[in-house]
Parts: C-alpha cells; structure tokens; sequence
C-alpha cells in the first residue's frame, strides 16, 4: 500500500549491564527528499531510501551520508531497504510497476532484479547473506511472497498464500528473527510464519491497520496499529491493546531492546518507554518541519537512526558498561526447550534454538523407542525456532522429542492427557 510506514527489520540485540541513555543529534543529510526507509548494518555502515530514487550509504557511523541511488532506480521512490553489508544492499521501489533493485559495489551501480506490473512490493528481509525474503500487496487474490537464496540476485516465488477479503500490506511493516516472520496488513490481522514463510498463521490484532511491529524477544512485542498500540508477551498468539500511546497511529515504526522501546507516528516527535510500553514520553522533536517515516536499530550494536520526510537523519546510541551481545540469531548455542504447555491437551509448543545454519531434525516418540511423528527434517537458519505438535491421533501417555544438528542431540519429556 502507498503510505510511508515504517518499521524494523533488524537483529535483536540484548545489554548485559544497566543502560544509560545518550543524547539524539542530527547528523549531515545531503537531501531535503522525503527518507521512507533506513537499514543499519553495524555501528558504520547504514543505507536509507527515499523519494525520487535516493539511496543514502555511510560507513563511518553517520558522520558523511553519501547519495548512491539513481542509475537503474532512476527516480523512483525507494520505499524499503535493506543492507546486507558495506557494499551490498536490496531496494524496492513502486510507482505504476513494482521493482526490487540490488547492489553490490555499495550503490555505484544498481541492478533491477524483480518487476511486477500493479504490484506494490512492502518490504524485504534478508536471514543472512543469501537467503532472503520480500513481501508484497496480494495481486490476482495472492499475497506477493517472494524468496531469494542467492543474496537477492534472483527472486522466486514462495509458497502462495491467499488474500483475505481486500486485505493489503503496509511498506516496511515487517520483523524476521531467525526463520520467523511478521508482517501488517490492514485487515485486523498480522501473518505469521515459523519456517521462513513456507506457511503461514494469521493473528488477530485488536486494530484494523498493522502499520509497524517488532520483538525485543521471542515473546515481547509491539504492534503500531491506527490509534495506538497492541502488545504481545506470547510471541504474537494473543495481541492485546495498549493505550499508553494514543494518537494518529504509529505508522513511521517501532525498535526496541529488553524492555526499552522507541516509536514515531508521522510526527516530528520521537517517543520512548523505559517500561514495556506502560508509560511513554516524548524524548525527542525534530529541529525543522519534518515528520518522521522510519527508525530502525543496528543489528549488532547500539546505533538507532530516524529519518524523516525532510530529508532529516537523527542519531542515538545506547551505551553499555559491557559489551553488546546478539541475542538471536544468531543464537551461539544448541538448545531444546520444554514444551509448553505440559502437560497438553491435543497441541503444545516446543521452542528450540540452533546455532548455525544447517540440517535439522526434531522427533517425536513414545516410551518404548518408536517414532511417533516428524516435526522437522530440513534445512533450518541459525537463531530461535519453534513448532507446534498436535497429537490428536495419538494416545494418552509420556512421550519423548528429540532434536538433532550434526552431533549435538537434545531429548525431553512431555505428557498428553486426553
């Protein structure tokens, strides 16, 4: 849909000692053209899209933005971004067709990689450095799922999913960690997937509109909806409003870590919660006219960065005693969770974490060693992963599941009363 929403597609990052707040500043932007999108790789390297095809890159944290869009983007609006690295980044832009643009030598050239005549491509997400995925407004009654394995220079279709109603996406209303994905629309739900978008749930939200949504982890988060916010602690199960933040809606987006937050609404304000989004403040006003798009947070430090529709970028770094630390992904260890809840009555959860990318297998047997069910047996991203295991058609009793990558193995126990 054609509105500049924004929210975050980036890494959660986790602080291991009590957080101290720095100042916001306002670094050198070389445009006054609306800014609808911005990716921040590290404490260096950030790209932001814009109106008329800008493309802005820095790589020395902000302190010279250069302008490397234009070429094959011409002068259409880059509504998402995203940046893998220094020098490789995908785009998309829409007027009458809807593009997807790629870059490797960091902007200097520019290569349209996808088209689709009518559509309006939302946003991107890159899992790493080849496997990424796009999602678009549905055309022809399907949402327009796309997936790249070769670092966004060739994009295929993703299992289809149909549209609901008249439903539509919202650009940059997207959040992955690990093989999870969240993503808007404006039809009272967000789609859900565990296993990078080959199939999908829908969850209900309290709001029609899902402009923005993010996770501080894999159960706490924040959904910006048209007059303020829904929360979930259940990694999105249950949404539940949160009218600590009235207004106009939180359409330029939200970002977060532990249990700080941060949102804009298309206002010139920025606003932050030190509590879970139980009270808010304004923290910051832009200096001129501007309202803000977008905001997003580095995947592996503390940068935060806003753009606005005057061209404006506003900096803020969240500083530690202690090093920065990724929580996931991706997640430096092999981990089985219990399954919740157990006892289960016929479905349960159960989460696992994996610390590469890699062949994965995760089983279910009963208690005289046969397997009873196949959960997983594929290739799985590193980071948080969970399933859902129905065991309707099996028996009352103590079963066992097994999770497998390489030579690490995990079992534990869980119990069905029927």
């Amino acid at each position: 849909m054609k509105m500049f929403l924004g929210t975050f597609v980036s890494l959660i990052i986790i602080f291991s000692a009590s957080i101290v707040h720095a100042q916001w500043s306002e670094q050198t932007s070389p445009t006054t053209n609306a800014l609808y999108s911005v990716s921040i790789v590290d404490g260096s390297v950030a790209w932001i899209g814009g109106d008329l095809g800008v493309v802005l890159r820095t790589t020395n944290g902000g302190e010279t933005w250069t302008n490397v869009g234009g070429g094959a983007i011409g002068t259409n609006p880059v509504y998402n971004i995203f940046g893998i690295d220094g020098s490789t980044a995908v785009c998309t832009a829409s007027t009458s067709t809807t593009y997807i643009y790629r870059t490797t030598d960091g902007g200097a050239t520019w290569t349209q990689v996808y088209s689709k005549a009518g559509g309006f491509m939302d946003a991107l997400w890159m899992f790493d450095s080849n496997n990424g995925f796009a999602y678009g407004d549905p055309v022809s009654g399907n949402w327009e799922l796309y997936k790249t394995t070769d670092g966004g220079a060739t994009w295929t279709a993703a299992p289809a999913l149909a549209q609901n109603g008249s439903e539509a996406g919202w650009n940059n209303s997207l959040f992955a960690s690990g093989s999870r994905i969240w993503f808007g629309t404006n039809h009272s739900r967000i789609y859900y997937s565990t296993d990078m978008g080959d199939s999908w749930t829908p969850q209900t939200i309290t709001q029609t509109n899902s402009y923005s949504v993010w996770l501080n982890d894999a159960s706490t988060g924040l959904m910006g909806g048209e007059s303020a916010l829904n929360k979930t602690t259940d990694g999105g199960t249950s949404w539940t409003l949160l009218s600590t933040l009235p207004g106009s809606g939180i359409i330029g987006g939200i970002t977060g870590v532990n249990n700080l937050w941060w949102a804009v609404r298309q206002t010139a304000d920025i606003y932050y919660s030190s509590d879970n989004g139980a009270n808010w403040m304004a923290q910051y006003t832009g200096p001129v006219s501007g309202v803000y798009y977008a905001m997003s947070k580095s995947r592996t430090d503390s940068l935060i960065l806003a753009v606005r529709s005057d061209g404006g970028i506003s900096a803020y770094h969240i500083s530690s005693a202690t090093a920065v630390q990724e929580e996931f992904p991706p997640v430096l260890k092999f981990d089985l969770g219990q399954n919740y809840p157990n006892p289960f009555n016929p479905s349960t959860r159960i989460d696992f974490d994996v610390p590469e990318t890699g062949q994965v297998k995760l089983t279910v047997y009963n208690v005289i060693g046969q397997e009873v069910a196949e959960l997983i047996n594929n290739t799985i991203t590193a980071g948080q992963h969970e399933v859902t295991f129905n065991a309707s058609s099996l028996p009352s009793g103590a079963y066992f599941y097994k999770l497998q990558q390489g030579n690490s193995v995990m079992v534990k126990k869980m119990l069905l009363m029927k």
